[in-house]
């Protein structure tokens, strides 16, 4: 990892090219700093103990670093300055976040361990990467190909194994294919972050439905503005989940 070597908070923009977006505010200056030697890549990396996660989704950078349980950091590529406003190649708060309840927590995370997780929409694959550096057997989904490939090229970065497919849930095709493929008895967990749930109609509670095994846990992930959940979210899949809203996210 590289060292901080003196930066000061006049250091220009154009100096990033090897730095990460959380160690820049809005206006260019310095959110966090070296301190008593630590990496900058750690220092810098997003966190949701300090602000600097704020500035996500970080539109123009090639990569970001975010800090899960020490002395995990993932390091992500994105489309960055060639696709700044792609929807599947930059990670989004609802990824951050969803990331961050896998794989901050030392409970969550022994959870995961052993579990067979599938992710929808994964985009860059941090909710994957992290369910996976816990030890998790992953299936990683997206309908945009180029956000499979960048998922796939970011487990191998960070030293994960992921099972990689392109996955359309409008297609009956892509439906059977992936029933095919899951684990025997259906998934443990299913992800999702800003999959817009509240907007879901049966078909894709259906799908969840058949993906599924009683017990199973489907975690999803939203925030933007004040969603209500279906009141019978629970009965559109049969009682296998309990529904838990989490204060603050």
């Amino acid at each position: 990892m590289a060292r901080s070597g003196g930066s000061t908070a006049s250091e220009p923009r154009h100096a990033r090219s090897r730095l990460d977006a959380a160690c820049f505010g809005p206006n260019g200056t310095w959110i966090a700093q070296d301190i008593n030697g630590f990496a900058r890549e750690w220092c810098c990396g997003f966190g949701a103990e300090d602000p600097s996660y704020r500035v996500i989704p970080s539109l123009w950078e090639p990569f970001i670093s975010l800090r899960l349980r020490p002395p995990r950091l993932l390091r992500l590529q994105q489309a960055g300055i060639l696709r700044p406003f792609d929807v599947a190649t930059v990670l989004w708060p609802a990824g951050f976040l969803l990331s961050q309840y896998l794989g901050a927590d030392e409970a969550m995370c022994g959870w995961l361990k052993g579990r067979t997780v599938l992710e929808l929409g994964a985009g860059v694959g941090a909710p994957s990467i992290a369910a996976a550096a816990c030890g998790a057997w992953v299936m990683t989904t997206d309908g945009a190909p180029r956000a499979v490939v960048l998922a796939a090229a970011n487990a191998v970065d960070n030293g994960v194994n992921l099972e990689t497919r392109r996955f359309d849930w409008n297609s009956d095709a892509h439906v059977h294919e992936l029933r095919a493929a899951m684990p025997r008895g259906g998934f443990d967990v299913i992800l999702g972050a800003a999959l817009m749930f509240e907007t879901w109609q049966d078909r894709f509670w259906g799908l969840v439905k058949g993906l599924t095994h009683q017990g199973s846990s489907i975690v999803l992930c939203h925030t933007h503005g004040v969603l209500s959940p279906p009141r019978n979210l629970a009965l559109r899949v049969e009682g296998r989940v309990d529904p838990e809203r989490l204060l603050g996210a």
